[in-house]
């Protein structure tokens, strides 16, 4: 959501879509503002992301 993609939804910078956030937003429920993104397991870090299905929440 961070960088511009193409129409099957791949990363690329001569992309028409996107992107839809200047960064990923800080969670209000996480410890500290250093938390971020993490496509590891569920409750690992402030956000949760998932590759492979395009899932994407505060964790």
């Amino acid at each position: 959501m961070t960088q511009k993609t193409d129409q099957s939804g791949a990363v690329s910078g001569a992309g028409a879509f996107g992107p839809y956030l200047n960064k990923i937003p800080a969670n209000p429920f996480a410890e500290s503002a250093a938390d971020s993104v993490d496509d590891g397991a569920i409750g690992t870090s402030a956000w949760y992301y998932d590759e492979m299905t395009g899932e994407f929440r505060a964790n």
